[in-house]
């Protein structure tokens, strides 16, 4: 692992094991986090105890609903048997941790849970990885006597760009030659998948998210964005309010059809992912008093929510070589990790972070997709989720402004030089 040699533990014998608590938040979130720990744990000496990770469904039921199931054992039970998917089963993640590092039966320790997040960084002059590293060996040191084991838990609180940045920056490679990527592989031995792609063609994915991040255009013209809509009732009235801020589909369209108009069109095999307005439209309605709509306007929602996703979409199917994938489903989130894991190509907005997750945490340089990474106007730099050897093959396009001949000259050389 490139950065700071693996450091001895306190100077001293006594064994320290951690293990990561992955909290909330999609599965992309939890491997991040165990990204980012795994790399801080191992540096530190300490020895890893794998905790199975597990997430759920919210296209079924809402947050808040979720944490009362996930109280009650009886509800529990019944979410399980009929509503459960464990992503991680297909991932291979956790089978793949288990036989590294198996649930071992430990000696009496010490328990001592370690809190991060950039608040608590920002708060101990935190500027470094280096920092980091003292601050948490500290942490442990305090809490613990010399004279037993300690187990320590890892927790992410709150928010974590400026954490993720500190360890990205500083450690490019998981230690003791792990690779999820392998662990998907091995996964896809056991229990194949089929692909969306067309064989012979280089690999893209366009995966466009909308959900809470959404922006619905009434039946009257204006448009609803649905990110923040609990506290804010927005109503925007014009297409100039929206085209400097939100990538819609018609964006990505216009952007894949530039790109074959100038590389022509057979050379892609195309697979468009999108969970659709669903949650979309669930969440807008759920907030709808917090509008001055009247009943018919209401209705004329409801109407329109019934095949918005079917003419919202529809036109993508004009791109040739493409499939498109709409929904939140367990067989469409299987088809988008797979295709995802077998890109040549991915594309995605700034309004996401999904893929950009995934991306950090399952390539390396010795097979890496290139990323293309689709904003509006003003540029959030994002390279918190991006080792430094990796940012070679992201591709950053302002679709207010670019050169697509530039673009897609970077994107064709990337990919003759990793097939080459």
């Amino acid at each position: 692992m490139s950065g700071i040699k693996r450091s001895t533990q306190n100077q001293q014998s006594r064994t320290i094991y951690f293990s990561i608590e992955g909290g909330g938040g999609g599965f992309t979130d939890q491997i991040l986090k165990f990204n980012a720990f795994y790399k801080l744990g191992r540096v530190l000496g300490y020895i890893y105890i794998h905790k199975k990770f597990s997430v759920y469904r919210r296209d079924v039921f809402s947050s808040q609903m979720l944490e009362k199931i996930m109280q009650n054992k009886v509800l529990y039970s019944v979410y399980r048997r009929f509503f459960g998917f464990d992503v991680y089963s297909f991932l291979g993640l956790n089978s793949y941790l288990e036989s590294l590092h198996g649930c071992k039966t430990l000696p009496e320790t010490q328990e001592v849970v370690v809190g991060l997040s950039d608040e608590i960084l920002e708060k101990a002059g935190i500027n470094s990885a280096e920092g980091l590293i003292n601050f948490v060996r500290q942490k442990v040191d305090s809490c613990t006597s010399n004279h037993l084991p300690a187990q320590v838990i890892l927790r992410l609180e709150r928010s974590k760009w400026k954490f993720f940045r500190l360890i990205f920056d500083k450690f490019t490679e998981y230690p003791d030659n792990i690779s999820l990527y392998k662990a998907y592989l091995d996964a896809r031995k056991i229990k194949p998948w089929r692909s969306l792609y067309t064989k012979g063609k280089y690999r893209v994915l366009v995966h466009m998210r909308q959900g809470d991040t959404a922006l619905i255009q009434t039946p009257w013209g204006s448009y609803i964005p649905i990110y923040g809509i609990r506290h804010s009732h927005k109503e925007l009235q014009t297409e100039d309010d929206v085209s400097g801020i939100f990538i819609t589909t018609q964006d990505y369209f216009c952007f894949i059809k530039n790109l074959n108009s100038y590389l022509g069109n057979d050379i892609f095999s195309f697979v468009f992912s999108t969970d659709g307005f669903v949650r979309a439209f669930r969440m807008l309605f759920s907030n709808i008093r917090g509008f001055q709509f009247s009943v018919a306007q209401v209705n004329a929602l409801k109407e329109a929510a019934r095949n918005y996703d079917e003419k919202e979409f529809n036109q993508l199917k004009a791109i040739p070589d493409s499939v498109v994938v709409v929904g939140e489903n367990r067989k469409n989130l299987k088809d988008l990790i797979h295709s995802a894991l077998m890109a040549d190509v991915i594309i995605s907005g700034s309004q996401q972070h999904m893929m950009k997750k995934l991306y950090t945490s399952y390539y390396d340089p010795k097979r890496q997709p290139i990323f293309v990474n689709l904003y509006k106007g003003h540029f959030m730099p994002e390279h918190y989720l991006f080792p430094l050897e990796k940012r070679v093959k992201i591709v950053n396009v302002n679709l207010l402004n670019y050169d697509i001949e530039k673009v897609a000259n970077t994107i064709i050389q990337n990919l003759e030089n990793t097939s080459g």
